[in-house]
């Protein structure tokens, strides 16, 4: 019978599920914004540039989970939220610009439809935050945290 694994095997290994986890999501949404060809303008490119610091946070914590590493993370993933958070008030604005252009006299209710159901994807943007908060989730009471630079 296999012995028990001890509970500080068990956390490190969950730790390593959420940072694999979170480049697992940051990858996937580059290979999704390249197939949407994502790329029309400059302001398409922030997701690029928001999930390779997520990538390069994430490698950094699996090469030497450090406490300055691990700050860097938790520092990366709140920009990331943030730009997730913008990404999503952008999609919003576009759907809603776009619906008001094409139904000038649309009711309030018609319009917050078309705003959720339009061509920019509302929860696209979320993806990032996503893997942002597993990133988090994983430096959670992380005893390199508690220790002194």
């Amino acid at each position: 019978m296999a012995k028990p694994m001890d509970s500080q095997t068990a956390l490190s290994r969950l730790r390593t599920f959420l940072l694999a986890m979170a480049i697992f999501l940051f990858a996937g949404t580059v290979v999704e914004l390249i197939f949407q060809e994502h790329t029309g303008e400059l302001l398409q490119l922030i997701p690029f540039i928001l999930s390779g610091l997520g990538i390069a946070a994430l490698a950094a914590v699996l090469i030497r989970p450090r406490h300055t590493t691990l700050v860097a993370l938790q520092a990366s993933m709140l920009l990331v939220v943030l730009g997730s958070a913008v990404g999503l008030f952008i999609h919003l604005s576009a759907n809603l610009g776009f619906a008001q252009e094409i139904q000038p006299n649309a009711t309030t209710a018609q319009l917050i439809t078309e705003t959720l159901h339009g061509a920019a994807p509302i929860l696209a943007p979320g993806m990032l935050a996503v893997a942002a908060l597993l990133a988090i989730a994983a430096t959670y009471q992380h005893p390199e945290l508690g220790k002194k630079m």
